[in-house]
């Protein structure tokens, strides 16, 4: 049982002391504007070129099952648009955002504690949370819906240029 609790409650035990050591200390802005470059920036070709993939794909597939299901490929583009932006542009657009960025700050703040530097921002009575974690949690606040929205643009335009071009839609 102890380990369920340690496995739930260690996510939320983190959240709770960067928002503290966020609201204390503050937030470098600094760092969160190089923080919203490392996550959105450097993200966006993944993103745009990932869901421009997904949404071709995403609407062959659609455009096969109407034309089984139902006979009428008329009624797919509502449909399709709306499942793209309320659900599937959000979600796949957040999993790859969070595959690339993810990897990017675990390997960043990994090597930070191998060298040793995050001990001795402790020891400079410096907070890790408002120094290092803050600034990340805030830059995929303000990185991961913009990207989405661009994920989700880019994956539209490409399902409406494979329908027209490929599908005859």
């Amino acid at each position: 049982m102890k380990r369920v609790l340690t496995f739930f409650g260690a996510p939320g035990v983190m959240l709770a002391r960067t928002v503290r050591a966020g609201m204390r200390e503050g937030i470098p802005w600094r760092e969160t504007l190089a923080q919203v470059h490392e996550l959105g920036g450097r993200s966006v070709w993944l993103v745009t070129s990932g869901m421009a993939f997904f949404g071709a794909v995403l609407v062959m597939i659609a455009n096969a099952q109407a034309k089984k299901l139902i006979g009428n490929v008329a009624v797919l583009g509502p449909a399709y648009f709306e499942m793209l932006v309320r659900e599937l542009g959000p979600a796949v657009s957040a999993l790859l955002t969070a595959s690339r960025a993810g990897a990017s700050h675990s390997a960043e703040l990994a090597t930070m504690s191998v060298n040793e530097q995050v001990e001795a921002l402790e020891m400079s009575a410096g907070d890790p949370y408002a120094d290092l974690v803050a600034p990340r949690v805030v830059a995929g606040l303000v990185g991961v819906p913009l990207l989405s929205v661009l994920g989700t643009v880019a994956a539209t335009a490409s399902a409406v240029l494979v329908a027209s071009v490929a599908l005859d839609i």
